[in-house]
């Protein structure tokens, strides 16, 4: 163990390496779906992913699927929040978008009252705040002529050019989870569309968000929540600048963990949410934003 009672380093790159496993399995169904009719859709992907992650984790990540919950007014698919008692937590509000052909479409969708993308609001909400991160993450996969029979195909082109494309990650099933900025996505989006090379060429396997923690067994004196909020804030800072006119989280580099869980994912930490859900069902305040909540506990 660690200064301050984190958890062991060795402990965050097992968890890393599970994610890496679920993205080579979330590329086989995609590839192998799309050609009879079954690519999973969004929902479906990200219930098997959490579950499957729980099933080898379960002892530092807690998950919960609210059946009944706000309206998605932060424009967030799910929350996932990392930390601990001691050093408070971080949250990263995803949205979730799969592969269509060449296509992540669903990106194109606006409200129908507002007009506005649902990654615009994403961002939004997050600018609330000091301790939340809007996230994408895409479910991918394809055979290798989706992108065109000729070589280098565009997603083989994009996938060059991106600098996470070495080891371990040099080979396109570690692709079947992305993570990118959401103001990457918007700067992206309002430059261009919805065409799926575009974002593979600087998106980064969605285990490198966590995978920062190991640090700490270099740096004993820094916690892995310092390293993962160090990772997080770069990432963020740099797609922002790029993105200026989207809404800016206030003073990121100063941000702060906060320093309880609300009320919705503490239940989930403890492995309450059942009772929580059927006793406060009619008190819309107390439910969570999102239907889906994961704890990443670095303190267990």
């Amino acid at each position: 163990m660690s200064l301050g009672g984190s958890m062991d380093s060795d402990r965050i790159e097992e968890l890393c390496q599970d994610m890496d496993s679920l993205a080579q399995q979330t590329w086989k169904n995609y590839e192998e779906g799309s050609g009879v009719g079954l690519a999973p859709g969004e929902e479906s992907t990200t219930d098997s992913v959490l579950l499957d992650l729980w099933r080898v984790s379960g002892d530092i990540l807690h998950v919960n699927k609210f059946t009944r919950h706000q309206e998605r007014r932060n424009g967030a698919d799910w929350e996932w929040w990392v930390g601990s008692v001691t050093d408070g937590w971080l949250c990263l509000r995803v949205q979730a978008k799969r592969i269509y052909e060449q296509r992540y479409d669903r990106l194109d969708h606006r409200d129908k009252e507002t007009g506005v993308y649902q990654y615009e609001t994403l961002i939004q909400g997050c600018a609330q705040d000091s301790y939340s991160y809007p996230v994408h993450v895409f479910y991918n996969g394809w055979p290798n002529t989706r992108f065109g029979q000729t070589s280098p195909s565009d997603d083989e082109v994009a996938f060059a050019k991106n600098p996470w494309w070495k080891a371990p990650f040099r080979q396109c099933p570690s692709w079947g989870i992305a993570a990118l900025s959401s103001y990457d996505v918007a700067r992206l989006h309002s430059g261009g569309g919805s065409y799926a090379p575009r974002y593979l060429e600087q998106a980064m396997p969605w285990s490198e968000l966590f995978r920062a923690g190991t640090r700490a067994q270099f740096e004993p004196w820094k916690t892995p929540l310092h390293h993962i909020h160090q990772r997080l804030t770069q990432i963020t800072e740099a797609a922002a600048d790029s993105y200026p006119d989207a809404p800016r989280i206030p003073s990121i580099s100063h941000a702060r963990p906060r320093r309880d869980l609300p009320r919705y994912a503490e239940v989930v930490r403890n492995g309450e949410a059942a009772a929580f859900e059927r006793h406060t069902f009619n008190d819309q305040n107390a439910l969570p934003p999102n239907p889906y909540v994961a704890v990443l506990d670095l303190g267990e």
